[in-house]
């Protein structure tokens, strides 16, 4: 999320880096980029471990939802981007990279 918004200070609390501490390159790793609706999304514990992140059921908190979600932040301001999935996992599923490819290909950030 830091990579798709660094510059939201509502996403984190103050950092105490000084000087540019902008991101320069994003490497996801089986990254989570939509979780707006986790109990649709995924399977076994992952909706709850998505509430337990959130503090609130994502399905009740669209708003909580959007603003944490990778995917619905891209722009062509995000610094390049590697992501890294394996298609067989059963935890986050494929489609979560797949769609973040698609909208950072669509905004030409480098994929």
């Amino acid at each position: 999320m830091i990579g798709a918004q660094a510059d939201d200070a509502t996403l984190d609390g103050p950092c105490p880096v000084q000087g540019d501490a902008h991101v320069q390159a994003v490497v996801s790793y089986y990254g989570i980029y939509d979780l707006r609706t986790p109990k649709k999304s995924f399977t076994g514990k992952m909706p709850l471990a998505v509430q337990e992140f959130l503090g609130v059921e994502a399905e009740s908190a669209p708003t909580l939802g959007v603003k944490v979600s990778p995917l619905l932040h891209v722009s062509k301001a995000m610094p390049p981007t590697l992501l890294l999935h394996g298609v067989e996992d059963t935890i986050i599923p494929i489609a979560q990279a797949r769609t973040m490819k698609t909208a950072l290909a669509a905004q030409r950030a480098a994929v």
